[in-house]
């Protein structure tokens, strides 16, 4: 049964003097968990020591009175044809050995489980205060340049190495699962992806060795090069000339939120249920939702729902579309047909220049909604985004919008961009990781998979139970974003629209 527990970076910090606070708290936690271990471990031994010298006695009747004494030449019978050990048995008090042995069995058991219980109070602590994140961060921005640098001067050995890491994962799930699983061999090397893929980028644009130390954004110049000769593919294989229609569901699919947690919801709803098939409600893919409120002074705000790839031939949410949006070139990024397909949805709905717009998105959904957050900022009053599962962390997202990222520690797909995200006040980045612990007191929210097997962790319901956890944690950072996002939808729910896109053709009309 999958788990998953949140780490946070970025949002609003906590002061030093608060800081140390939780930080003792939690080195006091974790002081009185070893502490209870430690005892744990006592009884534990004693309950050894004391089932030792109860199988020992076995053989005596006065410790065992059910025992049947051995018969021996040397032991005569008394008058009343008793023998002396019988005798003996009768007038000595034994130990009731058997109770010892349960209750230090249950005073080890009783003090392990309080134990971890303070453990998990710590840990919670820890993760719902950040007390390690600037730590965390900084050894993870080492390993990624580490790695960026190991591939770009040696890209063979490199590729090399990666794969016996890939497979070491899938022999791994082959021991555990009694078979092949690919996804295995993506988690044995999740702690190096943003560094392959910036070595990569780096690889692409002939950087510099040393040229790239102390930058981010290798992976967008890699695209922007890219970009230029896989659009001109697509365009040939698919076509270019967009067409946007309003399609009706045939029940409500995105209703009225007031959160982020429901707007995860409703995009789950919108895109990764329709793409399993789970959704009745008649949408196809290559479909978005548009959601307008009215705020108390008659202005609207808006609310765009982007689901991810489906990756069909017609669809504007394609795989080539990816590169684009990752291009450090914003004229490359606007020209990338989802984001095109969005703004028009946006136009043809009634979002007017100047009007508030948040947007949320998961995969190419949300590189979707921060490429127009950061090449938009002219036309839309451009609020709040939230993604999940997307590389974002190098669109140039000004800081007065502000930013929910939601990414899982293995999907591979949130480490494209091939760096961390802004850890900065505006930008609240949750990172899940999965842990198949049935302890779930321990060990985060549950996440909603029928699956029997470990599976991508890509998939919504993973980063629902991620953003979950953050919420239960009771972090100062997820509450201010949640509260802004909440600000910025604010008013009377007028409706949801549906927009369906499709690509054909050869001309490519201009979008400005």
């Amino acid at each position: 049964m999958p788990y998953v527990t949140s780490t946070i970076t970025g949002g609003s910090r906590y002061s030093v003097a608060e800081e140390q606070y939780f930080y003792v708290a939690a080195r006091t936690l974790v002081d009185r968990a070893d502490r209870l271990a430690a005892a744990a471990t006592a009884w534990g031994r004693a309950q050894i020591t004391v089932s030792s010298q109860q199988s020992r006695l076995q053989w005596c009747a006065a410790a065992n009175p059910s025992a049947s004494p051995l018969p021996s030449p040397n032991i005569a019978a008394d008058a009343s044809g008793q023998t002396l050990a019988a005798t003996a048995a009768m007038s000595h008090v034994s130990l009731d050995l058997p109770s010892l042995v349960s209750v230090c069995g249950r005073l080890a058991a009783d003090l392990r489980r309080d134990a971890s219980q303070l453990r998990s109070l710590a840990d919670k602590l820890i993760r719902a205060h950040g007390l390690y994140a600037d730590a965390e961060s900084a050894n993870r921005r080492v390993i990624t340049e580490l790695v960026e640098l190991f591939a770009r001067r040696h890209p063979l050995p490199a590729l090399a190495l990666t794969g016996v890491f890939a497979v070491g994962g899938l022999v791994y799930g082959m021991v555990n699962e009694g078979g092949i699983n690919v996804v295995h061999a993506l988690n044995a090397t999740t702690w190096a992806q943003e560094g392959l893929m910036s070595g990569v980028g780096s690889l692409v644009t002939k950087a510099p060795l040393l040229g790239a130390v102390g930058t981010t954004d290798e992976v967008n110049m890699g695209a922007a090069a890219i970009g230029h000769v896989s659009a001109t593919i697509k365009n040939l294989w698919q076509g270019d000339a967009l067409t946007v229609r309003q399609v009706t569901p045939s029940r409500e699919v995105v209703g009225s939120t007031s959160s982020i947690s429901g707007a995860l919801s409703d995009l789950h709803s919108l895109g990764t249920a329709r793409l399993r098939g789970e959704d009745d409600a008649g949408l196809e893919y290559g479909t978005i939702a548009i959601s307008q409120y009215r705020k108390d002074d008659g202005t609207d705000a808006w609310l765009v729902t982007i689901p991810g790839t489906d990756g069909k031939r017609d669809s504007p949410f394609g795989w080539e579309q990816n590169v684009e949006l990752m291009s450090a070139s914003a004229e490359q990024r606007k020209r990338a047909d989802s984001a095109r397909m969005v703004r028009e949805a946006m136009e043809r709905a009634g979002v007017r220049p100047g009007d508030h717009v948040s947007l949320i998105g998961h995969s190419q959904g949300g590189i979707v909604a921060a490429a127009i957050a950061a090449d938009a900022q002219d036309t839309y009053v451009v609020d709040h985004v939230v993604t999940a599962g997307s590389p974002i962390a190098n669109h140039p997202i000004p800081e007065r919008t502000w930013v929910t990222s939601i990414e899982m520690e293995d999907e591979l797909v949130a480490a494209l961009d091939g760096a961390a995200n802004p850890a900065i006040p505006t930008w609240l980045t949750v990172r899940g990781s999965l842990t198949t612990s049935d302890d779930e007191s321990a060990n985060g929210v549950e996440v909603a998979t029928t699956s029997d097997r470990y599976e991508i962790t890509h998939w919504l319901e993973y980063h629902q139970a991620a953003y979950e956890d953050a919420t239960r944690l009771g972090n100062k950072g997820v509450g201010e974003h949640e509260e802004h996002f909440r600000h910025s939808i604010d008013g009377t729910y007028m409706g949801t629209t549906y927009w369906q896109g499709r690509m054909g053709g050869r001309e490519r009309p201009a979008y400005e």
